[in-house]
């Protein structure tokens, strides 16, 4: 088989992508920004004025919050990379990322992507002229680290595969 086909079928291999695998350190203050259930706001436990610590079991998951941390950061990163402005070809890949990404708050934390997809997130993740909140500096690193695992693993299986 040569190169292209090679390169090719790799790219179109699927990657399991998990939202809560990527190793965050969520401040207090996210962790009930990006937690708040919309029944907590009727729960007559919760109690949304203390925080995180406010809300009851029932309605904090903290692998919903990691996981709209994560969907955070992808649009953060998107944002500050295409300043407004994307090209059709960018803009179908980020398209099919949003449409995994609105399963969220679905309680989908977990969803196949072609790897090629992967390796789009991970190029613009890695690039040093995207400038991020700094608060998100630990987030992105945390992340960069996450995909390029993922993409080493799916290389050597999409190469046992083939």
């Amino acid at each position: 088989m040569g190169e292209a086909i090679r390169k090719l079928k790799t790219a179109g291999h699927l990657v399991e992508f998990d939202l809560t695998a990527p190793r965050l350190t969520i401040a207090r203050s996210d962790q009930h920004t990006f937690a708040i259930h919309p029944a907590s706001v009727g729960c007559e436990t919760c109690d949304l004025t203390l925080g995180r610590r406010g809300l009851c079991d029932a309605h904090y998951n903290p692998q919903l919050v990691q996981a709209r941390c994560v969907r955070v950061l992808i649009g953060e990163v998107v944002r500050a990379a295409f300043s407004g402005q994307m090209g059709r070809g960018d803009g179908k890949i980020y398209a099919a990322w949003l449409e995994a990404l609105d399963e969220i708050d679905d309680n989908m934390t977990q969803f196949s992507l072609p790897l090629e997809q992967i390796r789009w997130l991970s190029r613009l993740v890695a690039r040093d002229d995207i400038k991020v909140a700094p608060g998100l500096a630990q987030w992105r690193e945390g992340m960069a680290d996450h995909l390029e695992a993922l993409i080493t693993d799916a290389e050597r299986d999409a190469g046992q595969v083939n």
